[in-house]
């Protein structure tokens, strides 16, 4: 009996082209359908389908799984599309029209836009709603439904088995392109750290923007390096016992290891979801990464790190909030709902 066909579409990069800060496309986005996919894959679900744009950190991650990657382009003009059951979308901003003509079952995770309100399901870490308007079904949201990788789940286990950070630590990740260049404010912004602070600015290969940074970094009295590509983002993020984040999917994964985080936006999205973290009491919200106030992100870094207490009531409260369980609940409730 063949599997049925569970299509996933993602995008990633659109900033690079728009230049437009509101509609970026995250590199969260590939990477919570990637996880999703390897779930699906170790329970035999189904057969995955993944429609994306040119992407070599999706193609490495998954080309030895035997998942069939096909462009938007051709899927949309050429693919047969009768036997594909669910189709997962997680794209911003998808209309109407669009989301009506996509094959099978349609499951929203993009967390931004009018599209989730028009699919089968919608299914997102945040609890606030960006738009206003009826879902088709009540949406399951919150943070319990944040999609965290197996390798955040292998560091958790070591830290509730008593693993300890390493002290006055900071990890910074702004997301994979960071066309904005987030990270180089934030390095700005941490210029005035003492030495008795060690900072690690994770950038990808795909980030623009290094010979910049490094120039900054050039100038900081803190312990600070770049690491760049670095696949193993879920054992740094466990050593910190502090994130500097751009509200995006890293924010869940640092929470499910215990990290509570600062973080910056660069739309009105971000933001709503900033406050959102802030108010579970696991994250600073220090509004938009171009309107820092001088001095501000070293005073919330000082202020979190240099309170013992309140740092150790602060990363149980985020390993609470965030219990690693969200990939299975998400796929138990879609075969329930949706099946």
């Amino acid at each position: 009996m063949h599997k049925p066909i569970w299509a996933f579409y993602f995008l990633t990069g659109g900033e690079k082209d728009s230049g437009s800060k509101k509609h970026t496309q995250g590199m969260g986005h590939a990477y919570r359908c990637m996880a999703l996919i390897e779930r699906i894959c170790s329970r035999s679900l189904a057969q995955c389908l993944v429609i994306t744009n040119k992407n070599n950190h999706v193609k490495n991650r998954l080309e030895n799984s035997n998942i069939k990657i096909i462009s938007p382009e051709k899927f949309f003009s050429q693919e047969k599309t009768d036997t594909i059951q669910l189709t997962f979308i997680d794209v911003n901003y998808l209309e109407k029209e669009f989301i009506h003509s996509l094959p099978g079952k349609v499951i929203c995770l993009a967390p931004r836009g009018e599209g989730k309100l028009y699919a089968d399901l919608s299914i997102r870490d945040t609890i606030e709603n960006d738009v206003d308007g009826s879902f088709k079904n009540p949406p399951l949201s919150g943070p319990q439904y944040a999609v965290i990788h197996s390798d955040f789940l292998i560091e958790r286990k070591k830290i509730l088995q008593g693993k300890p950070k390493e002290k006055n630590s900071i990890v910074v990740s702004m997301g994979g392109i960071d066309h904005f260049n987030m990270t180089g404010t934030v390095a700005k912004g941490l210029i005035g750290l003492s030495s008795k602070f060690s900072i690690k600015f994770m950038i990808s290969s795909d980030y623009p923007h290094e010979k910049s940074l490094q120039n900054i970094l050039d100038n900081t009295t803190a312990k600070s390096k770049v690491l760049k590509g670095e696949k193993k983002l879920s054992s740094h993020l466990a050593n910190a016992e502090l994130g500097i984040f751009g509200c995006g999917l890293v924010c869940y994964e640092g929470l499910s290891v215990g990290t509570p985080s600062i973080n910056l936006g660069h739309s009105e999205f971000h933001a709503l979801r900033g406050k959102e973290l802030e108010q579970f009491g696991v994250s600073k919200y220090m509004g938009y990464y171009d309107n820092l106030a001088e001095g501000g992100l070293v005073n919330q870094v000082k202020s979190y790190l240099l309170n013992r207490n309140l740092l150790k009531e602060t990363s149980a409260r985020c390993m609470d909030l965030v219990n690693g369980e969200g990939i299975d609940l998400i796929l138990n409730r879609t075969i329930e709902l949706c099946l």
